[in-house]
């Protein structure tokens, strides 16, 4: 008895739980060299057995360098905006000709919403020539950038126009909005709207037209739709711009407010996809790990960018699936319908969280072990979810981050699929250790026994 005691007992391998440890460590050592932090050590092995990645297409796919190209009215010819990055320099242009933006009604009225109803900033870094970085969403700083190439300056700006209350962006409604107060103007209050343009639309009952005010019409929404899709087909995102007039009593914004709108115009802003993205998805492709596009954006912004980095392939065009799903589509399936569309289909636009949430589950139902990347908030129940939550660094939340077993210090697609690579060698390294030292302690037995 004591003999049998004293052979399971020496059986179990105590040096381990000491190697699987080290091995764990060294590996996320060599992680945190190529800009992922793990911050719980599991994920560094479980990285290795990933067979999918959810991942966001802004600022992961792309570099996240919003710039405004073009600029639609309704019943004029497109405006188009010169220069790159966050420098604020650049022409607006129609008909080939440079035009001076502020003389413009509507191209004024536009740029001082993008400017007011914004949360970002674009500051001038010291002791650098020429060189700009923003505070806050990058979407909205290209607003800000826009709105200072003809001249508006945040700042001056909102000492003109109060804002006194404020809707953050929701994706649900797809639109954030402002309630500002035209201090020169009699204190004239007004809500401003910026958001997906068919919801801008859908809350819109005029236009901001060439004699003023103008009641919207089916035939004008079609066209400022089709205006719209035409920017996202290349691969450009495509924001609505809108206002209305309130009472001077107003002090408090609702979504009921946010009705009868008066829209301006559309923006056009393109993201241009990592340079490195295209090669990471087919390192990816070759080794057995789905990746799935899953955005906010419009469908075929999506589409364009997801043709771009090779994601999707001529092969994929065949009709018994469609390239890519918007939420509205999905929740028109059925069930099974909706595991057949996720099982076959690798691009998903206009999603909300809750639907980020129930796409995970339906991959880890089929077997997968997904990881998959978030920075917002909302994002937080389908990082935890995921069998690896990555967060981004750069542009994530405190709470994506804190819901996330790792953090990418750069935001980048590639930097996953690096991360996996190495991941894989750990995978192996701990079955090998494991391998040898319980080995060795059975040919131990064997040993005595005989």
């Amino acid at each position: 008895f004591l003999f049998t005691i004293a052979s399971l007992v020496s059986g179990i391998p105590e040096g381990l739980p000491a190697v699987l440890v080290i091995v764990l460590a060294v590996g996320a050592h060599r992680m945190a060299k190529r800009n992922a932090i793990i911050r719980t050590l599991p994920a560094t092995e479980t990285l290795g057995v990933a067979t999918a990645i959810a991942t966001d297409k802004t600022g992961t796919l792309t570099q996240n360098t919003m710039n405004i190209e073009k600029i639609i009215l309704p019943d004029e010819n497109d405006i188009t905006v010169s220069g790159e990055g966050w420098m604020p320099v650049g022409n607006f242009y129609q008909e080939n000709k440079i035009i001076f933006p502020l003389e413009n009604p509507r191209l004024s009225k536009l740029l001082h919403i993008a400017t007011v109803c914004n949360n970002s900033r674009l500051i001038k870094e010291e002791n650098k020539k020429e060189s700009y970085k923003i505070i806050g969403d990058p979407t909205e700083a290209a607003l800000v950038v826009l709105a200072e190439k003809a001249g508006l300056k945040k700042e001056v700006v909102e000492e003109e126009e109060k804002r006194i209350d404020d809707l953050p962006f929701n994706p649900a409604l797809k639109y954030r909005a402002s309630l500002s107060v035209l201090v020169e103007e009699d204190k004239k209050r007004e809500i401003y709207v910026v958001g997906a343009p068919e919801a801008v639309l859908a809350n819109s009952s005029f236009v901001f037209g060439k004699n003023g005010e103008e009641k919207m019409t089916g035939k004008r929404k079609e066209e400022i739709l089709n205006k719209a899709q035409s920017l996202a087909r290349k691969a450009m995102r495509v924001l609505g711009i809108a206002y209305k007039k309130v009472p001077h009593t107003t002090e408090k914004l609702t979504e009921d407010l946010v009705k009868e709108l008066v829209f301006v115009g559309v923006v056009g802003m393109h993201d241009p996809p990592r340079p490195e993205v295209k090669e990471a998805i087919m390192k990816a492709k070759k080794a057995g790990i789905r990746v799935i596009m899953k955005t906010g954006d419009h469908k075929d912004t999506a589409i364009a960018i997801a043709k771009e980095i090779g994601l999707i392939e001529n092969e994929e065009n065949r009709s018994e699936y469609p390239i890519a799903l918007t939420e509205q589509e999905l929740l028109n399936l059925s069930e099974k319908e909706f595991e057949d569309a996720v099982k076959h289909v690798s691009v998903f636009a206009r999603l909300t969280p809750n639907m980020k949430l129930r796409i995970i589950e339906t991959l880890q139902r089929q077997g997968h072990v997904v990881a998959m990347t978030g920075d917002g908030v909302n994002d937080a129940p389908a990082l935890k979810k995921s069998d690896i939550g990555i967060a981004m660094g750069i542009t994530g939340t405190d709470v994506a981050r804190e819901s996330a077993a790792i953090v990418l210090a750069d935001d980048n697609f590639a930097s996953i699929v690096n991360t996996i690579e190495e991941g894989r060698t750990v995978f192996t390294n701990t079955r090998q250790t494991s391998t040898f030292l319980v080995t060795t302690n059975f040919a131990e037995h064997v040993t005595i026994i005989t």
